[in-house]
């Protein structure tokens, strides 16, 4: 009963899309959401458990791994509007194939009175209009470039880091001027307006909050490098369509005269091994990429691949032994993308790379607190008490020394 109040967004496979929706909500609402990554069949009763009276939206996140899993999601969260954001390669290996993966994910939809998707992606495009045959009662706020989608994308213009979306919602064209460039910034966005009009929302009023959006840290954060070099930190994951997705927002990167990639073995993809390396030395090529640095072991089993490619290649087995000799690898005016799955902890090297912010310190000087009573003190009429408060940890000044010294002096 309790959950059947809230309003609850499904997000997949780019949970970004969730912090679009939140900021995007929160003008006009008070949102719960998952905090952080909280997807899976632990992390979803967690984000939910969060949900208390005068909250009036939640967005949640659910992934699954498996067939048989999202049944179990759907009975937690009960979503009212679903946003089937796309389908990766990500625990591929679970499924048959992407008609099985998709389908299983679409169970958690079963009981929504709202699905929003893009239709520009088949065979996912293709299978929901399928399943969503027949459930007359369903609202339909998909989005994409065919002549068949309800929001449909007439112009996307890339300019100085922004792109310009001209959008037709019904009989009215739009023009939206969102702060990023990569596709799959563009496509999170696009969600997250699609599913402010299934609110209710003006579609002017919507566009118009899209500019205000922020990148997020750990997807595709850049960075400023040491040696003047641009770091683009994707370290959270590294199935083959994120991988394609950094690539794509590291060829825009013009500051710098060359390209370098710090890349894990891909987990997960589904897809024949010896194939996916192939076309991940294509796909390098293809974006002009000038050298890698590989980790992990099935990056060195395909290095053939990559070295008939023409890159100019490194690799090590482990991250670990990367990091001993990182200064053999001298990086200068390069644009870096780092992408790698979550188990090699790649945020290490970027840790490595970035320039060095130092570390800023607040000295408490309790002598010079009490100095500043007995002043005060002072100046007020003799026989005056004074109260003071301490909150919130005395503001990081440690609450328990700041007391215990207000306390001494009476």
């Amino acid at each position: 009963f309790f959950f059947k109040q809230k309003t609850a967004y499904e997000i997949k496979e780019c949970d970004w899309s969730s912090d679009v929706c939140s900021s995007d909500l929160e003008t006009d609402h008070t949102v719960v959401r998952s905090p952080r990554s909280y997807n899976s069949q632990i992390g979803v009763p967690l984000s939910v458990w969060q949900m208390e009276d005068g909250q009036d939206i939640g967005i949640f996140e659910a992934g699954i791994s498996r067939m048989g899993e999202m049944v179990k999601l759907e009975r937690i969260i009960r979503p009212t509007t679903g946003i089937f954001t796309n389908i990766g390669d990500a625990h591929s290996e679970g499924f048959r194939s992407v008609d099985d993966k998709v389908a299983e994910k679409l169970r958690l939809f079963e009981h929504c009175d709202t699905l929003i998707w893009c239709t520009d992606h088949e065979p996912l495009n293709g299978i929901i209009r399928n399943w969503a045959t027949g459930r007359a009662t369903l609202r339909r706020f998909d989005w994409g470039r065919s002549a068949k989608a309800r929001i449909k994308v007439l112009e996307q213009v890339h300019a100085n880091g922004t792109t310009r979306m001209r959008v037709r919602v019904d009989a009215e064209e739009v023009i939206m001027d969102i702060p990023f460039q990569d596709q799959a910034s563009v496509e999170n966005t696009m969600h997250g307006f699609a599913c402010l009009l299934s609110l209710g929302i003006d579609a002017a009023d919507a566009a118009g909050r899209m500019a205000k959006l922020r990148p997020l840290a750990m997807r595709l954060e850049v960075k400023e490098g040491v040696h003047r070099c641009t770091i683009i930190n994707d370290s959270y994951n590294a199935d083959w369509a994120s991988v394609q997705m950094a690539l794509d927002l590291l060829s825009q990167q013009q500051q710098h005269p060359r390209r370098a990639v710090i890349l894990s073995d891909i987990k997960g993809s589904g897809k024949p091994v010896a194939g996916l390396y192939r076309d991940l030395a294509a796909a390098l090529v293809r974006h002009h990429v000038d050298r890698l640095v590989g980790v992990g072991p099935d990056m060195i089993h395909h290095r053939d691949l990559f070295e008939s490619s023409g890159l100019a290649c490194s690799f090590f087995p482990t991250t670990e032994l990367l990091l001993e000799q990182m200064h053999t690898i001298l990086f200068r005016d390069e644009s870096i993308l780092v992408k790698g799955s979550r188990s090699f902890e790649l945020e290490r090297i970027v840790r490595q790379l970035e320039v060095k912010r130092h570390q800023t310190v607040l000295e408490i000087n309790l002598s010079a607190l009490a100095h500043n009573l007995r002043t005060y003190r002072q100046h007020l009429p003799v026989g005056t008490r004074i109260m003071v408060m301490v909150k919130a940890f005395s503001y990081g000044a440690g609450s328990y020394e700041i007391a215990s010294l207000l306390q001494f002096h009476r």
